[in-house]
C-alpha cells in the first residue's frame, strides 16, 4: 500500500468501513497480511477515528485482483484475534482508542 485517504464530514457519526487494497509485495504466501503491514494501517485509522468520533471500524483487505486477504495471523500477532470475523476485522470505539495510543 502506497497511501490511503479518508474523507468525512464534520457531522459524521456512526461506524466506519475501511477497505484496503494491498499490492502483491505486501502479501504473505496464501493471501494473508502480516502484523508489520496491518499494524501501521490500524494505527493511522485508529487515530483518525478518534478525531471523527467513530463508534467502530470494520476492516476488509483485498489484493489488486480482488482476492480477499486473510487478517487472521496479523490480528493474532497484534493481540486482537477476537476482532476477526471471517474476512473482516471489527474494532469497537474502546479498542480503537487503545490502538491509537500504541
Amino acid at each position: 500500500m502506497h497511501s490511503a485517504k479518508a474523507t468525512y464530514l464534520s457531522s459524521f457519526s456512526g461506524d466506519l468501513t475501511v477497505s484496503v487494497i494491498l499490492e502483491p509485495d505486501a502479501l504473505q504466501p496464501g493471501y494473508s497480511v502480516s502484523a508489520e503491514t496491518l499494524g501501521p494501517i490500524l494505527g493511522v485509522v485508529a487515530r483518525s477515528a478518534e478525531d471523527m468520533r467513530v463508534g467502530g471500524v470494520g476492516f476488509y483487505a483485498k489484493e489488486e485482483g480482488g482476492i480477499q486477504i486473510s487478517m487472521d495471523t496479523a490480528a493474532e500477532d497484534l493481540g486482537i484475534a477476537e476482532a476477526v470475523d471471517g474476512q473482516s476485522l471489527s474494532l469497537t470505539g474502546e479498542r480503537l482508542e487503545s490502538l491509537a495510543k500504541q
